[in-house]
């Protein structure tokens, strides 16, 4: 036991003298060079494929854009097949030409009162129970030394003195058979016209059965050529007659 502390001893005291006898650390060397990069490794296998995302909702509508332009017309198509046949036309239309004279004319009521007049009331078959009820009844004048027959009522301004703010007219109404034509002045002065001689024509134009295409207003507004060509446009059957009304 001794001896192997001898030892001991002797070991560190021996080391203790080679650290004594060993000199101070010298300064640090500079770096070395940058060795050369290694080669890169190879690229790794790719991973499988993961699975599909699940679809995203829908997103709204975007605002309507504004209407493009018209695009051309298209082509005409064919004509359709002919309608079919339209009702009867005007029906039996009656034309009747009068002729009068003064003697015709009688005085109605007291000159320069109301109501005076000269009135010519004549037979007229033709304006039957029917024509009252469904027809019409058309009547025309023609003045002495004209040829112009005017529809009635008709309508003349006075222009001289007193009278010049009165009025001259010519009318009619009709009852079943008869017809009555009335000659007047709005000052209720005896009238003219009813005095102007033999040569008055009185035509009277009665429609049966007008039906429903036949417009009596526009009728009213038409010359007497322009009634009568209408009438025949519209398929009526037309019978004339010359007669001494009154």
């Amino acid at each position: 036991m001794k001896t192997y502390l001898k030892s001991l001893f002797v070991l560190v005291l021996f080391s203790f003298s080679i650290l004594a006898c060993e000199g101070p650390i010298g300064p640090e060397g500079p770096q070395g060079a940058k060795g050369d990069t290694g080669a890169a490794g190879a690229n790794g296998t790719n991973g499988e494929r993961g699975p599909a995302g699940t679809n995203g909702t829908n997103g709204t509508n975007g605002a309507t854009g504004p209407t493009g332009p018209t695009g051309p017309a298209g082509a005409t198509g064919p004509t359709g097949p002919a309608g079919a046949t339209g009702p009867a036309g005007a029906g039996v239309t009656t034309i009747e030409t009068y002729s009068a004279d003064q003697d015709s004319w009688g005085a109605v009521g007291t000159i320069g009162q109301s109501g005076y007049n000269r009135e010519a009331v004549g037979e007229l078959a033709e304006i039957t129970q029917e024509v009252m009820e469904n027809g019409i009844v058309l009547v025309y004048f023609k003045r002495s030394g004209s040829t112009f027959f005017s529809p009635l009522p008709k309508v003349w301004q006075l222009n001289s003195g007193a009278t010049s703010n009165a009025t001259e007219q010519m009318d009619f109404s009709f009852d079943e058979e008869y017809l009555v034509l009335s000659n007047f002045r709005t000052n209720f002065s005896e009238p003219f016209v009813w005095q102007e001689g033999d040569d008055q024509k009185i035509r009277v134009v009665t429609i049966t059965n007008p039906g429903g295409r036949i417009d009596v207003n526009a009728l009213k507004r038409m010359s007497y050529v322009e009634v009568e060509n209408f009438l025949r446009s519209s398929g009526s059957k037309i019978e004339r007659f010359e007669k001494v009304l009154f």
